[in-house]
């Protein structure tokens, strides 16, 4: 087993046994990174086998980053996993023989099936989706965002093409809740960064969430998703990116108003630091 997976957690209990059981006897080392977790997930974990480490917690990047750089992993392959996600028996077939791999690439990604409402989204653009999840160690690093993860390898990467799938338990109510967050947290990275390149910071305020609604939905066919695709492409398409450009102008007016730095106004309104990591690797 040349293989160490890296896990981040806050308060995963319903996910992180089922998450662990996927894993199975594919890794030397299973390292949970637990930011404070208050329900019991750390105890799970340990009695799965895992080595359960302790950080304060500010974005999933920077935890991933702080395992990577001081848990000592000694094993030629890294693997990324959330505790949401479970890898399906084609891709740990991949990953119980590591030597077949090709030599050339640094990394490689797998394809990620993204579940919601019960229902595996196929369309809208959602599959298949290619996130860069197993590097060779000392090689990888996840870009420091404020939302999501995106790992980086210097070098080339290849492709396996097997999947993890992203299957979360929690209620529509708890999933509204953490896209609230994130789209506080999109709000201030754009106006930290910028627009990421692409056509959609172009289009008008007003205009941007329900055209990119309608681009996913009709454009990219996540209305062959059913219900389940509709609710999913208003509320994460829609609803989400007005928010961002809600709380985008809200900053934007608190800065304004209180003669404060955009770093000020996110650890004082909102209590996220921005300074010294910065966002995306700035």
């Amino acid at each position: 087993m040349a293989l160490t997976v890296i896990i981040p957690v806050l308060d995963e209990a319903p996910h992180i046994a089922r998450c662990l059981a996927s894993i199975g006897t594919l890794a030397r080392r299973i390292i949970v990174i637990d930011a404070g977790s208050t329900d019991g997930t750390a105890d799970i974990a340990s009695s799965h086998g895992a080595e359960v480490l302790f950080h304060k917690w500010s974005s999933d990047a920077r935890q991933i980053n702080w395992a990577i750089d001081t848990a000592g992993i000694t094993t030629e392959w890294t693997f990324l996993l959330h505790a949401d996600e479970v890898v399906l028996p084609p891709l740990a077939a991949r990953l119980a023989d590591l030597a077949v791999l090709p030599d050339g690439p640094l990394g490689f990604t797998v394809r990620r099936r993204f579940h919601f409402l019960g229902r595996w989204l196929r369309r809208g653009g959602l599959y298949p989706e290619r996130t860069l999840r197993l590097w060779r160690t000392g090689h990888g690093h996840c870009e420091d965002r404020l939302v999501g993860t995106r790992m980086i390898v210097h070098g080339r990467a290849g492709a396996i093409p097997a999947d993890i799938a992203a299957i979360d338990l929690h209620n529509i109510g708890w999933w509204t809740d953490r896209q609230n967050d994130h789209a506080t947290r999109e709000a201030l990275a754009q106006l930290h960064d910028g627009w990421p390149s692409g056509a959609v910071g172009g289009i008008p305020v007003g205009i941007r969430a329900p055209a990119v609604t309608l681009w996913r939905y009709l454009v990219r066919l996540g209305c062959l998703d059913g219900w389940e695709g509709l609710v999913y492409c208003v509320l994460q398409t829609g609803w989400f990116r007005f928010l961002v450009d809600i709380k985008k102008r809200e900053v934007e007016a608190l800065m304004a108003e209180r003669q404060h730095t955009l770093n000020t106004v996110a650890a004082d309104e909102y209590g996220i630091r921005l300074i010294p990591l910065g966002i995306n690797g700035a």
